[in-house]
């Protein structure tokens, strides 16, 4: 025997189902019809059904790339960019994966907070790693250099507020960048560098940008260890001066173990700049 619904019934239903997201086990309970009842009443109004992500995570911010217009946002966008992987198989949403040491995991759990995401931190190998599902999260992130192809096809973005900028460039540098403040035996100064690996069109392009807006010299980029993967190295105390005032210039989110060594090599070039001490 079928059941007569009402027109007016059926908009309930759908709107119901609208308002936010839940399963067809959660309308059937609430309106005491059977799933099948549902999904006819559902298809007829042609509703689209959510998605697994949708359900576990009903309030995930999918539009948070959508604009970068904070500090966090060009952040988060620098540290995907340079360490984060889009993974995509055929019929199926395609995911991101973020994972970084276990004493970052603090940054991992802030982004996890932005996004209003319910999803687990998992730990392996002595690695913090989050996923998430999401096909306009990363369709968003690709419109601003992102590539599935990670350290071989990423693009420096030069859409982004150039107030901005620089949180971005902290993000690559936090995602793949290396810092050393090494002792020099028998010497009062330490051996100081900053590196970068990646690709080679978004090393040139973050080159070129320091350049002009920095005036920071230019310098050349070396093949890595990995196919398509290169390196760049500021040494110079000038140029290592101006990046990291740059870079930490306001900053409120940053890898912490990248930071402190950040500021041993800027006091260390501070304090010979107010000497007037040359330091090769």
């Amino acid at each position: 025997m079928s059941i007569k619904i009402s027109f007016e019934k059926k908009k309930e239903i759908v709107e119901y189902y609208k308002s936010k997201p839940m399963t067809i086990d959660d309308v059937a309970k609430k309106f005491s019809y059977s799933n099948p009842t549902i999904i006819k009443i559902l298809n007829s109004f042609k509703v689209k059904r959510y998605k697994k992500a949708q359900l576990f995570s009903p309030n995930f911010n999918e539009k948070y790339f959508e604009t970068i217009d904070t500090e966090k946002k060009a952040y988060f966008l620098g540290l995907i960019i340079a360490d984060g992987c889009i993974y995509s198989s055929k019929g199926k949403s395609p995911m991101l994966c973020l994972s970084l040491k276990n004493e970052d995991k603090y940054i991992i759990e802030e982004l996890k907070r932005e996004l209003n995401s319910n999803k687990s931190i998992v730990n392996c190998k002595g690695c913090s790693s989050i996923q998430f599902l999401s096909t306009k999260l990363i369709n968003d992130l690709k419109k601003y250099g992102l590539s599935e192809n990670k350290s071989t096809h990423e693009v420096f973005p030069t859409n982004i507020k150039p107030e901005l900028m620089h949180h971005l460039i902290r993000g690559l540098f936090d995602g793949d960048g290396n810092y050393n403040f090494i002792s020099r035996k028998g010497r009062k100064v330490h051996h100081k560098c900053i590196r970068l690996c990646g690709g080679k069109e978004l090393l040139s392009d973050l080159i070129k940008y320091l350049y002009d807006n920095l005036n920071i010299d230019k310098i050349n980029i070396s093949e890595g260890n990995g196919k398509n993967l290169y390196t760049i190295s500021y040494a110079k105390n000038e140029s290592l001066f101006k990046l990291i005032n740059y870079m930490f210039s306001d900053a409120t989110i940053f890898l912490k173990r990248k930071k402190r060594i950040c500021d041993l090599i800027y006091n260390e070039v501070l304090y010979y700049k107010k000497d007037n001490t040359v330091v090769t």
